[in-house]
């Protein structure tokens, strides 16, 4: 709703509080949230979140929750009308800053290709254990030298596994009926583009 709730919503929500709405603000009490839908001065059109079938009546049903601490991160918060994602509900975005802690580059392991070990690498990690002194040897010491000669012939003897490609998430089928969904919502087709939609989905699962 429009109420202003002081740590939870702002003054700028859509209609007027329900039961269901009510509990969403006990839920935010309980855990220190706030709803950012409320926080922003738009238009309308940049706050309802639902249409119903006939497109005679909207609401603001979807929200999204941030911890009170990172409420100063959170930039704006709009829906997209014009997004297709299939469904009565709109696509809802929220904008936000953080400021990244620097953290250091971790090494990526090698990747052998296991598959494809040559001989030689077994004859040469044979012949570098026999060289070992294992007399009066300390256990962590021994395992150094053990890991060392491993890494190091197979460094030299292994080769690297190949980087697959990732398979393309949709078709250009798909890609394809996504521009006519797009077609038929612009130009108020409403069996049109549910059938479209179906038919997309199937193509997803």
């Amino acid at each position: 709703g429009s109420q202003k709730i002081a740590g939870i919503t702002g003054k700028f929500g859509l209609g007027i509080k329900n039961e269901a709405g009510q509990r969403l603000i006990e839920f935010c009490q309980e855990n220190e949230l706030v709803v950012t839908n409320t926080l922003f001065q738009q238009h309308k059109r940049r706050l309802y979140t639902w249409t119903s079938p006939d497109g005679q009546h909207r609401n603001q049903t979807d929200y999204i929750l941030c911890s009170q601490r990172w409420k100063s991160s959170i930039q704006s918060v709009k829906t997209r009308p014009g997004a297709d994602c299939g469904s009565d509900h709109e696509v809802l975005i929220a904008k936000f800053r953080l400021k990244r802690k620097k953290v250091r580059k971790t090494i990526r392991p090698i990747m052998y290709d296991l598959n494809h070990i040559p001989y030689e690498y077994t004859v040469e990690v044979k012949n570098r254990f026999k060289g070992l002194d294992l007399v009066d040897r300390m256990p962590e010491k021994l395992w150094v030298e053990v890991h060392n000669i491993v890494q190091e012939v197979a460094n030299k003897t292994i080769p690297r596994r190949k980087k697959c490609k990732k398979a393309k998430w949709l078709s250009d089928k798909a890609l394809q009926i996504a521009d006519e969904i797009r077609e038929a919502k612009g130009k108020g087709e409403r069996e049109r583009f549910a059938q479209l939609n179906a038919e997309f989905q199937r193509r997803l699962t």
